[in-house]
């Protein structure tokens, strides 16, 4: 491995899980109890399975280790007393939280009494899950504040188009096109005079109305 910096075998790792499943003890505390060559971080990684076990001898160990009761063996500081009262309360559908504050004890431990695979004989066969709450009152939202409406921007109006309004506006079907684009070229100059730009046609559509009335006048 390009990063393996203790030199083991396999067997050592079975060896110390064996051990800690005759002492009854965890294999953390087995250990902190002797030297081994490798380090915790190794071993936790075959217990959870980040590194798979090549022999059939560490598989067994692992295996048994899991479901054995020296996994947890603070649970042997508990009494026959408390594992009876934390499965009659596990029944009624208290949370492992809610048993935890009440026996004093750890709410993993209490959830490893409850999960069936524990092997104190008192212990559930089965796992007994709690009831389910009424969970989190939901958060009601403030309705959101109407967006303002987005600036518009002024249509772009062709020359054209400007005629044909201008055209039905008037109404005549035989109003004469060039007067148009003669009233837009002074309207224009009258733009220019006044420091605008003449060759807008969004200002020259803006003036349409008096364009409209003026022609009105003249036809």
């Amino acid at each position: 491995m390009k990063y393996q910096r203790y030199k083991y075998t396999e067997d050592d790792i079975s060896t110390l899980v064996e051990s800690a499943l005759r002492k009854m003890k965890s294999c953390a505390q087995v250990y902190k109890d002797g030297k081994w060559p490798f380090s915790i971080n190794v071993l936790n990684g075959y217990l959870v399975g980040r590194r798979a076990a090549g022999t059939e001898r560490l598989k067994t160990a692992i295996k048994e280790y899991k479901g054995s009761y020296a996994r947890y063996s603070a649970l042997k500081k508990i009494s026959d007393t408390k594992i009876t009262e934390i499965t009659m309360l596990r029944t009624e559908g208290l949370s492992l939280s809610e048993i935890s504050k009440m026996v004093d004890i750890a709410p993993p431990a209490v959830g490893y009494v409850v999960s069936g695979k524990c092997k104190h004989p008192l212990a559930p066969n089965k796992k007994i899950s709690g009831k389910k709450g009424p969970g989190a009152p939901k958060k009601i939202k403030p309705p959101k504040p109407p967006k303002p409406p987005k600036p518009t921007k002024p249509k772009r109006i062709t020359t054209k188009e400007v005629i044909n309004r201008l055209t039905n506006a008037i109404g005549s079907p035989h109003f004469d096109p060039d007067q148009v684009i003669e009233m837009l070229t002074k309207e224009a100059d009258r733009i220019r005079q006044e420091g605008g730009d003449p060759g807008s046609l969004i200002a020259l559509a803006n003036i349409l109305p008096e364009i409209t009335e003026e022609a009105k006048k003249r036809y």
